[in-house]
């Protein structure tokens, strides 16, 4: 789990967004919970039923027209790049991550496999840290509370409430929730950054809450 939730999930996203922009990323991300969804019916049996498939499909599609602002077409106008297979890793590190939390909740809490996790994860990346070139700025004091919330919202506390909701409703119910991602995203960005809502934010925003509630059923 540390290697695949913390070390190749943070190599792969922030590698894949230096080139992808945020929308695109997002996108892809947004096809987690297909994938969860095809391996937890594949690997563990879980029940597949149209009323799922529907709800996955239409949450998927809500995702998609918070993103792209009505015009999907726009996400990929200008192709695939090295950077999209990055953020494609990182989709299926986080998959991997899922799965593996599944099988780790059954027999540890939570908070221990979140902790234990974390801790190798992070020696891992600072390994990782320590062969890159070093920075020609040093950081400034919003850089190390950025980075620190990042590690304390972000992942340890994102991480924790995740691994327990996988082992309370399941990994596919779990991972249908990261599509209210970007939606959350657009709202908040609205509320401390003055962006505006467009018509195509709240329309997706509730078919993407539509599509979590019938899978949720």
């Amino acid at each position: 789990m540390g290697l695949f939730g913390v070390f190749f999930y943070n190599i792969c996203f922030f590698n894949g967004l230096q080139t992808v922009p945020a929308g695109r990323a997002s996108l892809v991300a947004s096809m987690q919970p297909m994938f969860v969804f095809l391996v937890s019916a594949i690997v563990w049996g879980e029940r597949v039923t149209p009323l799922k498939i529907g709800g996955l499909l239409l949450s998927l599609a809500g995702a998609v027209l918070v993103l792209s602002q009505g015009d999907p077409g726009r996400l990929f106008s200008q192709g695939l790049n090295k950077g999209d297979w990055w953020i494609l890793g990182c989709a299926l590190s986080w998959v991997t991550y899922t799965l593996l939390g599944r099988t780790v909740t059954g027999k540890i809490s939570a908070i221990a496999a979140t902790a234990y996790s974390t801790w190798m994860g992070t020696a891992a990346l600072v390994v990782y840290a320590a062969l890159e070139p070093a920075p020609t700025a040093p950081w400034s004091v919003s850089v190390w509370l950025a980075a620190a919330f990042l590690g304390i919202c972000g992942t340890t506390i994102a991480f924790l409430l995740y691994l327990k909701g996988i082992g309370q409703i399941g990994p596919s119910r779990a991972s249908i929730f990261i599509n209210l991602v970007p939606v959350c995203g657009v709202v908040l960005s609205s509320i401390f950054l003055g962006e505006s809502i467009s018509t195509a934010t709240l329309v997706g925003g509730a078919i993407v809450i539509a599509g979590v509630r019938i899978l949720n059923r």
